[in-house]
């Protein structure tokens, strides 16, 4: 397994199926969770557009290289879309980012009430 952030083969694949793909570097406009609101799907690795995505209600993957994305995702039933940084395959992933694309609704609302859950008083 090859690390796609080299060669930017996700997003070319992604992009020849017809998805439209933005980068987020991790700058200050990248993490508002309204900017994050009319994406489709969110790909990202930094901790803090994780949850901007979860806030916007945008299902996502993470390429993870600690343990709190992992912890997070699991939490909002998505456990199963954080792959190491180091070391996914990119088919898979695409193949993923596809099968979210198809359950867009119903991943999006399950996020939307367990952030919801999250924001009331003595949750974990």
């Amino acid at each position: 397994m090859k690390p796609c952030l080299e060669d930017g083969e996700c997003g070319t694949r992604l992009l020849a199926s017809s998805y439209r793909v933005r980068l987020l570097t991790g700058d200050k406009d990248d993490t508002l969770p309204w900017r994050l609101s009319w994406r489709f799907l969110a790909w990202a690795t930094r901790f803090h557009n994780v949850i901007a995505a979860l806030m916007a209600g945008t299902p996502l993957i993470s390429l993870i290289y600690t343990a709190k994305n992992h912890l997070l995702l699991g939490k909002m039933g998505l456990g199963s879309c954080c792959h190491h940084v180091d070391s996914f395959d990119v088919g898979f992933l695409i193949e993923q980012f596809s099968r979210l694309a198809e359950n867009l609704e119903e991943h999006s609302g399950t996020i939307r009430c367990r952030v919801e859950k999250f924001k009331k008083p003595g949750s974990p």
